[in-house]
């Protein structure tokens, strides 16, 4: 029989792993506020650029499943170190190397070994905390990630105007190696939970299981419709900050980079509030009829980004930080989730939850950039921005007619019972 982990011991646990999460933030948006220089040093175009972000979501996307089954099978304080320090390390690599492929690759490597830090958010609140603990950790995990995020943004910022870049972003990454470090506290270790179940049966080969259960899961219309609502909410703000958004508000309004970044947070901060706030609302609606609300006023105020001209940074700060208030709606869809994914198969499922909306990034962010490199052949570079954000508002609106669709969905399976 092994020993129960400590209150302290598994609260310490859980605040290590969101700050896994907020480092995984800031190596995700730091290339924003050094596009120029970083297109410089890699002898490359906007669409160099945008393979980076798409790189990044690669990896994410193909080991969300992995990451999982790594949790489920390892210690996590060997599986949380390891996968810390790699992602250090390789965004170290990136902010030094010259050569576009090798910049591909470490991104990808990132990516790959980011995709531990939410899921063990999860992991650990599902597994170890009460049950009704869950949405809300999620939530909170969401607001703290993205206002440490935009708070490194801010610092990196004002670094720029005093060292060179490379020295910017590498002072902030180092805390990484210090986080993997902590965990390995003797106090701090948590069993690994397959050690509790292994005698309770024999199961046939992992990847057959696995595979089984993830056909079994993506043929329910609900859970695919859940994960599409998921990236499509997260689509604006993943464009908006680790890509395009300070370039838009600089090159577009003539924010300065101080200005737009401090917006980018504004957008954060905006996730912040808002994601507490969505299981509020939740006891005065269902969840579908939220994100159809928010996912309409999203798609209006997301208008303003293309229809207004005013020079005046408070009319940016409020804008992005609305946009960020509607769009943490998303994160209602771990709420839906409890009640399309079986308990059972829950850590599966937040991986296939994780991976379609990371996906729908991904592919994204190659569209975007093929759209801003082809309209540079014609059209100043506002206007290639334009074109490649004109996304944005089609995300939302597509949010918008997902819930319908999942809420006919649900009303059908509620009349079949």
């Amino acid at each position: 029989m092994q020993k129960t982990p400590s209150f302290h011991a598994l609260y310490i646990v859980l605040c290590l792993t969101i700050l896994f999460y907020c480092l995984d933030f800031y190596f995700r948006l730091s290339p924003s506020l050094v596009v120029l220089p970083l297109a410089n040093q890699y002898h490359t175009n906007a669409f160099g650029i945008g393979t980076f972000a798409s790189a990044f979501y690669l990896g994410y996307v193909l080991m969300q499943i992995p990451a999982g089954i790594g949790l489920d099978r390892y210690p996590l304080r060997f599986i949380f170190s390891l996968s810390m320090a790699a992602c250090t390390l390789s965004f170290i690599g990136f902010i030094y190397a010259t050569h576009l492929a090798l910049g591909l690759i470490l991104r990808f490597i990132l990516g790959a070994f980011s995709a531990f830090s939410f899921i063990s958010v999860l992991y650990v609140a599902r597994h170890y905390l009460p049950p009704r603990q869950f949405t809300w950790i999620a939530s909170i995990t969401i607001s703290i990630g993205t206002l440490a995020a935009s708070l490194a943004q801010i610092l990196n910022a004002a670094l720029l105007q005093t060292v060179p870049w490379h020295q910017a972003l590498l002072y902030t990454s180092l805390t990484g190696l210090c986080i993997a470090a902590i965990l390995y506290l003797p106090p701090l270790y948590l069993p690994p939970l397959h050690l509790e179940r292994k005698a309770t049966h024999h199961t046939p080969t992992l990847s057959q299981r696995t595979w089984h259960h993830a056909i079994q899961l993506l043929k329910s219309p609900g859970f695919t419709l859940n994960a599409i609502i998921g990236g499509l909410f997260y689509l604006p703000t993943s464009l908006l900050s680790a890509s395009w958004g300070i370039s838009f508000l600089n090159w577009c309004h003539g924010l300065t980079l101080t200005e737009a970044a401090f917006a980018i947070t504004c957008l954060f901060g905006g996730w912040a509030v808002g994601s507490p706030c969505q299981n509020i609302w939740t006891r005065y609606a269902p969840p579908n009829q939220v994100i159809i609300f928010f996912g309409a006023c999203s798609t209006a105020l997301s208008c303003l980004l293309f229809l207004s001209h005013y020079p005046y940074p408070l009319f940016w700060y409020a804008l992005f930080f609305s946009l960020g208030f509607c769009s943490s709606s998303q994160v209602l869809v771990w709420t839906i989730f409890q009640t399309t994914c079986p308990p059972a198969l829950s850590g599966l499922g937040i991986g296939l939850t994780n991976m379609l909306i990371m996906s729908i990034a991904t592919g994204a962010h190659l569209c975007v950039a093929a759209l801003i490199e082809h309209a540079t052949h014609a059209h100043a570079h506002h206007f290639q921005l334009l074109a490649g954000l004109s996304c944005i508002p089609i995300a939302f609106a597509l949010t918008s007619v997902c819930g319908l669709l999942q809420t006919h969905w649900q009303t059908h399976c509620n009349r079949d019972r």
